[in-house]
């Protein structure tokens, strides 16, 4: 894909249309969860980015393995991201300024758009989700006590790659769940692959015009 063709559609895609939503996280939810008609009023807002840069004739995203502290999403992979605080501007500030203290994110990211957002009920989190560019690959670092690991991956070949799994939950618990495999340890499931399965449905009709 050329690097900005993309881009470009997606931008106005995201301002101008309905966007697939409940339909394109349904693709990638598991079996024990449900999707709320409305967020509950004491959900907390927080915001991720979806950073997108070109590479090779396609895109790389950027995500993090989480630190294994004990949370809700110890370990888990994610896109960077946090809790909305009272000083931030806006969502969008958000998801920026969290990028900046996990993976250390010093660019300038150009705006895309917001996909829709969606409720975590583990932690009460509304994650609003916005979609960031970059034209050239980022220097990045990741935080000592927040990130394991930053990985980056092609979006079409993460795509291509999914499977279902029995995940654990807890002692002897477990849910049927689609995830995306980043390699044959490493794979995406939950609220971040719901999010991503959006950004796919979005690439497929990009594609199919």
């Amino acid at each position: 894909m050329e690097q900005r063709i993309f881009i470009s559609w997606l931008k106005q895609r995201l301002a101008e249309q309905a966007l697939p939503g409940t339909a394109a996280h349904k693709l990638m939810m598991h079996t024990n969860r449900e999707l709320p008609d409305r967020f509950p009023d004491d959900g907390r807002k927080s915001a991720v980015l979806l950073l997108l840069y070109p590479e090779s004739g396609s895109y790389k995203i950027v995500l993090i393995e989480r630190t294994k502290d004990g949370g809700h999403h110890s370990g888990q992979i994610a896109f960077p991201g946090g809790r909305m605080e009272d000083t931030d501007l806006s969502l969008w500030h958000t998801a920026v300024r969290e990028s900046r203290e996990e993976i250390f994110l010093n660019d300038v990211v150009e705006y895309v758009g917001a996909i829709t957002p969606l409720y975590i009920p583990v932690s009460r989190y509304i994650l609003y989700p916005f979609i960031g560019f970059m034209q050239h690959t980022p220097s990045l670092v990741p935080s000592d006590t927040e990130v394991a690991d930053i990985i980056r991956v092609d979006i079409e070949q993460l795509f291509g790659n999914k499977s279902d799994m029995q995940i654990a939950i807890g002692p002897g618990m477990y849910v049927h769940s689609r995830v995306y495999n980043i390699n044959e340890q490493v794979y995406v499931w939950g609220a971040t692959a719901m999010v991503l399965s959006e950004l796919e449905v979005l690439l497929n009709e990009f594609k199919s015009l």
